[in-house]
């Protein structure tokens, strides 16, 4: 009785959570901190890499998701069906299991690349890129309709600090 009523509640209760949960953050990207809106190159450059293994991650999600779904509609016992009896374990398919292990190399070198220089770059950022980068002032003006009218792009006003990471502190300079 009781587990009926909570599978009947969660069904309808957490997707609606799930929509609470997702207006909870705001979706434009004009918010002071977002992670999102990188606005220097080095930035940018993570931002790229983060973006790269986002749209990696939906293709691995859809393409596994979806041969669970296959397997489980495809092989469920269906009403009134003779069980079969526990097959003994054998090896598996070899030309499944490279596949499936080149699948995983192959995601892994094109996650590893882009990271790679990614890094290389943030250890070198060229001195051009660091001046046409579009740095914006912190906090929105608001003009005269009352809306919130962020600071136009500026280019001199870098702040360079250097953070040198200790053992368990850090040293701003």
């Amino acid at each position: 009785m009781f587990s009926r009523f909570f599978h009947r509640v969660g069904i309808l209760v957490l997707p609606l959570l799930g929509l609470v949960l997702a207006a909870c953050s705001r979706a434009d990207l004009e918010v002071r901190q977002s992670t999102l809106d990188p606005k220097g190159p080095v930035a940018q450059v993570q931002y790229d890499v983060f973006m790269d293994t986002v749209y990696l991650v939906i293709v691995l999600f859809v393409l596994v998701g979806g041969l669970l779904v296959y397997a489980v509609a495809r092989f469920r016992a269906r009403a009134g069906e003779v069980v079969k009896p526990k097959l003994e374990e054998g090896h598996g398919n070899p030309l499944v299991e490279i596949g499936l292990i080149t699948a995983s190399v192959g995601a892994l070198v094109f996650i590893a690349i882009p990271t790679l220089s990614a890094i290389w770059y943030t250890d070198d950022v060229p001195k051009e890129a660091v001046a046409t980068s579009k740095l914006s002032a912190w906090y929105p003006r608001v003009d005269a309709n009352g809306k919130e009218n962020y600071a136009k792009e500026v280019e001199d006003q870098v702040l360079e600090i250097d953070v040198i990471g200790k053992q368990w502190w850090f040293r701003f300079e």
